[in-house]
């Protein structure tokens, strides 16, 4: 028997380093999703339904810093706006492999400092 995921409910886990989310069917992550997340670093949510991303949309400044791998691959994203991924100043691992971006605005990996693998 499989269960599914259609939506997170604000988590609580403050020594949380890696969360995966992969193969459910989540649309979309409210704004204060990862919020309290304050010790993330890894975040998979592959194979979901995801079709748009708020900019921003970790809103973990405290912990933001230290997000290193975010994996997106399988999903229904179509635009990638400016500061989508703002302040994820230690990112090192983007997969954006196999989504539907038809948009992708010029200065999304801006602040991308420590990127060195882009999917």
């Amino acid at each position: 028997r499989y269960y599914f995921l259609y939506q997170i409910q604000k988590p609580n886990l403050k020594r949380l380093v890696t969360i995966d989310l992969s193969i459910n069917k989540l649309i979309k992550f409210e704004p204060d999703t990862f919020k309290s997340l304050i010790s993330l670093k890894i975040l998979r949510s592959s194979n979901n339904y995801l079709n748009f991303l708020h900019i921003n949309f970790l809103n973990i400044e405290t912990n933001s810093k230290k997000v290193e791998l975010l994996n997106l691959n399988f999903n229904s994203l179509k635009i990638i706006k400016n500061d989508t991924f703002k302040s994820l100043n230690n990112l090192n691992s983007l997969s954006l492999e196999f989504n539907q971006i038809q948009i992708l605005e010029a200065d999304s990996f801006k602040e991308l400092f420590n990127l060195e693998k882009l999917n």
